[in-house]
């Protein structure tokens, strides 16, 4: 069984540039290949870590000694903790603007999209890109607000 826990150890490795772009941009889908890619390579050549995607290395080039200070395996647990967030992120960021909106206005009277507008601007809805469209964490405009003396603990 794989131990998810030691493997969140490696998230310092970070993500190779493209897949990192790829994560902060919202394309997950993409990301996920592009590690699926990388994971199905043969890595005992290099040892090291994947190869430059593809591209063979200069004539008389000598890789440095360890360019993965924690070893394949530290970069292999990386890429996997990092694929499962990416696989876990639009389920967690679901909702549309619209859908956060319709929300507001179920529990707040005459709530107004420019008023969702205002709360986006002022950072205080959680939301991420997800496969180019912004996703809105459930929730997140419940956090709108500061808590009332009756407001259940953590709303």
């Amino acid at each position: 069984m794989y131990d998810w826990n030691e493997a969140v150890r490696s998230l310092n490795v970070g993500l190779p540039d493209d897949i990192a772009r790829l994560k902060a941009a919202g394309y997950y889908q993409e990301a996920i290949a592009r590690i699926d890619r990388l994971l199905a390579e043969d890595w005992t050549k290099t040892q090291n870590g994947p190869a430059s995607n593809g591209i063979a290395p200069p004539e008389g080039y000598v890789p440095p000694e360890n360019p993965t200070p924690h070893g394949v395996d530290a970069l292999r647990d990386a890429l996997l903790v990092q694929k499962e967030i990416m696989r876990r992120l639009p389920g967690e960021y679901c909702w549309t603007e619209a859908e956060a909106i319709a929300r507001m206005q179920e529990r707040v009277k005459d709530f107004t999209a420019e008023e969702f507008k205002k709360l986006d601007w002022e950072g205080r809805m959680d939301w991420r890109f997800v496969e180019g469209e912004s996703g809105i964490r459930p929730g997140s405009p419940r956090r709108c607000w500061p808590p009332t003396p009756t407001s259940p603990p953590g709303s």
